[in-house]
């Protein structure tokens, strides 16, 4: 594969709405169109990621090859979309354990694989490296349309004072990038962490942008106006209580845009007021080893172990691992809540709500209707 890059050439006054990170979600697809008011005036603009991580992988990816084909929806390449294909492709007997044990290892982290769902599709039985060897010409035949879709898409897209990218770019030179290993600017990992700033608003997935927080824990959309960057990667289908973001632009010679969010998380309409906790401790994915201390019935007192911080988390969300423990993305966080306000269940527990308000995942203390 190479880099491709499409300039795009939209209506005058023709709305734009972005997307990233469907990852398996074709429910949370449909939810973030109905709450953006998505109509076939728009603009959609899918940022990749269409498959993995998700239930529902195959169902995702024909959804979004159903709206490419209505017009005016364009859609670029994610890291995750063409490796289950590309495998397929070269896969021998060499590779096979390879790739098996790789499989394995996205059914043990998520439960769920493209390349499970296509056996599963096909009748076919995935138990060892020689039952994907076996079913290589079939599934190759099998998914030739999805495999010629997800080859065929571009990588970057540019409109007006916008470039749109799964991963990132360098810089805005982007004839400079026709022809290369279009990976690179696929999966940049941190991206808004490089320091780059740029002239457009570069528009990316693929990071979730609670990784970037440092004292809260929320998945909106960041937006950094000194750089010119916009992440809307909400970790829908990947985080436990992920949501899938729409950036919304109006015009995109304009640098003004808001976001809706979708999640399918219960609603709840809040009591009583409380008032935001002065401190909070926030553990994300890759600091997220800890000690536990102690257990109670529903919570475990726990030190964090880069930083010693102690503090208790619900039993839900701590995991074992081979040598220790981990827990989810989590802040002890008190909300600031307004009565009558609406929010998110996420938990409930013997000590409150773990909750979400305005995009903010914390702790809500008061009686809920």
């Amino acid at each position: 594969m190479k880099t491709v890059i499409q300039k795009l050439s939209i209506p005058k006054g023709s709305r734009v709405l972005v997307m990233s990170d469907i990852h398996g979600e074709p429910g949370y697809l449909e939810g973030a169109l109905r709450a953006a008011g998505y109509g076939q005036d728009d603009t959609l603009i899918l940022l990749g990621d269409y498959v993995e991580k998700g239930p529902r992988s195959l169902e995702a990816l024909r959804s979004v090859m159903r709206l490419c084909r209505q017009g005016g929806v364009y859609a670029v390449m994610g890291n995750n979309d063409p490796w289950t294909f590309q495998m397929l492709e070269t896969l021998d007997g060499s590779s096979a354990e390879t790739v098996f044990a790789r499989h394995c290892g996205q059914l043990r982290w998520f439960g769920h694989s493209l390349l499970q769902e296509m056996f599963m599709e096909q009748g076919l039985e995935l138990h060892t490296a020689a039952d994907l060897l076996r079913a290589r010409g079939t599934l190759l035949k099998a998914y030739a349309e999805e495999w010629d879709f997800i080859h065929g898409l571009p990588t970057i897209l540019e409109a007006g004072r916008y470039i749109f990218v799964h991963g990132g770019i360098p810089h805005e030179n982007l004839n400079a990038f026709q022809g290369e290993d279009p990976y690179r600017f696929m999966k940049w990992d941190a991206f808004q962490e490089e320091g780059l700033r740029f002239d457009r608003y570069v528009v990316v997935g693929h990071w979730p942008t609670c990784l970037y927080r440092t004292n809260f824990h929320s998945m909106d959309p960041l937006v950094s106006r000194t750089q010119h960057i916009i992440n809307i990667d909400g970790g829908c289908g990947l985080k436990d209580f992920g949501q899938l973001n729409v950036l919304m632009i109006p015009d995109v010679e304009r640098e003004n845009a808001e976001y809706v969010s979708y999640d399918a998380m219960p609603a709840a309409t809040a009591l009583d007021s409380q008032e935001a906790s002065e401190h909070s401790f926030y553990i994300h994915w890759g600091d997220n080893a800890v000690q536990i201390l102690d257990r109670q019935e529903d919570f475990a007192y726990v030190a964090h172990q880069r930083t010693g911080h102690r503090l208790f988390i619900p039993n839900a969300f701590v995991y074992p691992l081979e040598d220790g423990w981990e827990t989810m993305d989590y802040a002890d966080y008190q909300l600031p809540i307004r009565a009558g306000e609406s929010i998110k269940l996420l938990l409930r527990t013997s000590r409150g709500v773990y909750a979400k308000a305005r995009g903010i995942c914390g702790w809500y203390q008061g009686r809920i209707e």
